[in-house]
């Protein structure tokens, strides 16, 4: 990250000149509700889902693949042409109404996590 300061009165470069900067927000602080703390709610959800692998109430990629799609939606925007963008958002808007039905569905997960999961995600 780099931050670029332009300082309206002149000042000598023969001195240090001190400048603190203070963040509106700090940089954990994402607000749940824009796109990247919901993708960032995503992402945790997929690695809830991927944490239940090998147990007894493993369940499978295939159960949720518009959740897959939307933790990776961040990855793709960064990727895509400018002009792509706005079909990466219409994309992640979707895939994220579809994983809430598609968590739905799933019969062997614990009680709990799909209450989680749904909290989070719907």
């Amino acid at each position: 990250m780099s931050v670029v300061i332009k300082i309206g009165t002149p000042q000598s470069t023969k001195s240090d000149v001190k400048i603190l900067v203070k963040f509106a927000n700090a940089i954990g602080d994402i607000p749940s509700n824009k796109f990247v703390g919901r993708l960032n709610r995503f992402i945790k959800a997929k690695n809830m889902l991927d944490d239940q692998w090998g147990t007894r109430n493993s369940v499978y990629q295939d159960d949720y693949p518009s959740l897959l799609y939307a933790a990776g939606a961040g990855e793709k925007l960064s990727s895509a042409a400018p002009s792509d963008a706005i079909k990466v958002l219409n994309e992640f808007e979707q895939n994220a109404k579809t994983a809430c039905e598609q968590i739905e569905k799933i019969d062997n997960l614990l009680p709990a996590l799909k209450t989680k999961l749904k909290a989070q995600l719907c």
